[in-house]
């Protein structure tokens, strides 16, 4: 998982787990049972259309993904290199890497199996927006 790390960018191995509306992460894989995750992307958030490999001119990383969240602005939201700010919003872009062609090709289409379920069923999960996948 690629994060903001004091204005530099920096990767960190995560161990993830998907559930119905959200991906989790922990440090390691024996943590998912025994701790709360480090961390979540709420999936409901997502404005991405297709999660799928992104571009070496994006990510020269193999095996990359990325996926867009959107949610209100905060008070003390600024702009770093993974999330903006724009009106009343602040975008963040996710870029998750897995070790192999087909773990990713696997995550992808989990994550898309989700989304497509969570945007059917929950009416408060947020449409794709086309336009966000090229922004940043």
């Amino acid at each position: 998982m690629f994060e903001d790390v004091n204005g530099f960018g920096s990767w960190h191995r995560r161990w993830c787990a998907l559930n119905a509306q959200s991906l989790m992460y922990w440090k390691y894989p024996d943590d998912e049972h025994r701790k709360e995750p480090i961390g979540s992307i709420d999936l409901r958030q997502c404005v991405t259309s297709n999660v799928q490999s992104v571009t070496r001119d994006i990510c020269a990383r193999p095996n990359t993904f990325q996926m867009m969240t959107v949610r209100p602005q905060e008070k003390g939201d600024k702009d770093t290199l993974i999330s903006w700010t724009a009106n009343t919003l602040t975008t963040t872009k996710h870029l998750l890497s897995a070790d192999t062609k087909e773990e990713r090709i696997l995550w992808c289409n989990k994550l898309n199996e989700a989304l497509t379920s969570l945007r059917r069923w929950d009416p408060q999960a947020l449409r794709p927006m086309e336009s966000m996948q090229d922004k940043k």
